[in-house]
């Protein structure tokens, strides 16, 4: 251990010591004015466990409509005396374009049966379905499924986020609805249509400049992916790996887990194999048959 990083590690695990990289710069660089933010970086890298996901964002662009599509379940479980309570939404990431179908139960039989009325509402098989971890969207009878219809099934440890914000306003649209609703057994499920066509068919999306629908017209579609190329967000920076290298693997923290509990698994894998398909890097590792996205796993020394 050089002496600079001696000087780091003392000031950084002293009792008074803060942990964020800045503080420790400060501290140390009022031991040595040699010391740098690159030192102090290097010093993290090397010896202070990552435990929180990756900061910063990159935005992924579909190149063109019915190319993917995220779903995701949404639970409505506030209201009394629903029919359903569960709704499974479907967006193309191109469009915005949005569909959502009530559905019984996670059970195989039921997803799949809003799973086939979505395609059908949308219009169009997709190239690729991106979804989270739902178990029954990668059961068997999906799986034959995605292979007869030659879709790019890609399940994703973390969060379908193109799927998960509609959830959002989906939610808060129908919640606007419910506050003058004086009925107070009303079906959700009633205010699918209504707020779906002022979705699709008013919202002018900001990242597309249309609304769905129109983005959805043969001669907008230049004009809708020029948008989404301008607004895209590209300043996650990620370290390169390569077949060989060891990585942790992302999970999800349990409900009631704190903040300090790391993301990442205890147990580091090697890079197998690294495919490449339809623009994407997928990794393979022993840990599952499944490939990982690389925002999936944290290169580690």
């Amino acid at each position: 251990m050089s002496s600079k990083d001696e000087i780091i590690s003392k000031v950084y695990f002293d009792p008074a010591g803060h942990s964020s990289m800045n503080n420790t710069l400060k501290d140390a660089r009022e031991i040595d004015k040699s010391i740098k933010l690159d030192d102090i970086k290097e010093w993290f890298k090397n010896n202070v466990t990552q435990k929180s996901g990756y900061k910063g964002q990159n935005s992924f662009v579909a190149p063109e409509p019915y190319y993917e599509y995220q779903i995701d379940l949404l639970f409505i479980k506030y209201l009394e005396k629903q029919n359903y309570t569960i709704g499974m939404l479907c967006i193309d990431d191109f469009t915005k374009y949005c569909v959502i179908i009530p559905i019984k139960s996670k059970n195989v039989e039921d997803l799949s049966l809003g799973f086939l009325e979505c395609m059908n509402k949308m219009g169009k098989i997709p190239k690729n379905i991106y979804t989270d971890g739902e178990t029954g969207l990668g059961s068997e009878i999906f799986l034959k499924y995605y292979k007869e219809h030659h879709i790019t099934y890609i399940p994703t440890r973390t969060h379908p986020i193109f799927a998960e914000r509609m959830i959002l306003t989906f939610k808060t649209m129908l919640d606007k609805r419910l506050e003058n609703e004086k009925d107070k057994t009303v079906q959700w499920t009633d205010y699918i249509y209504p707020i779906l066509l002022t979705y699709n068919n008013k919202f002018v999306h900001s990242s597309t400049g249309y609304t769905p629908d129109e983005a959805r017209k043969k001669e907008n579609f230049l004009n809708v992916y020029l948008n989404l190329k301008m607004k895209a967000k590209h300043n996650r920076l990620y370290p390169d790996i390569n077949i060989g290298d060891k990585v942790k693997i992302y999970q999800k923290r349990k409900p009631n887990e704190k903040a300090n509990v790391s993301l990442w698994s205890d147990i580091s894998y090697e890079v197998e194999a690294i495919t490449v398909s339809h623009g994407m890097r997928f990794y393979k590792t022993s840990s599952r048959n499944r490939p990982y996205l690389r925002h999936e796993i944290l290169k580690v020394k």
